[in-house]
């Protein structure tokens, strides 16, 4: 997919707190132009981050495919001042969820 095909991302992630040493980590599942001929989609899998990581490293690897400079939560807002629209984008978080969970989503 090039730069100017892409219009929507949708980033579903899963958070998983380890209680015995506080440390928080996520998986994530990222759709690009759901529903449309030309969607795309990937996982993050178990990484460490915590509020709005998997969305922060689902941008950088957007922008790696898509050979655009990553400029973190400005990507997008560089997208559109390159190609002139917008792109959507919808953040699902799910929290409080158990380790296996998040293993067993790829």
């Amino acid at each position: 997919m090039k730069a100017n095909e892409l219009r929507s991302v949708i980033i579903s992630s899963r958070e998983w707190r380890d209680k015995t040493y506080g440390n928080t980590y996520y998986a994530a599942r990222v759709m690009l132009n759901f529903g449309m001929d030309n969607a795309e989609e990937f996982y993050m899998d178990f990484r460490y981050g915590y509020g709005n990581q998997a969305e922060y490293d689902a941008i950088r690897e957007i922008a790696k495919q898509l050979n655009v400079n990553f400029d973190g939560f400005n990507t997008f807002k560089n997208i559109y001042n390159n190609f002139g629209y917008y792109i959507k984008v919808d953040t699902q978080i799910t929290q409080n969820c158990k380790k296996k969970d998040l293993k067993k989503w790829f």
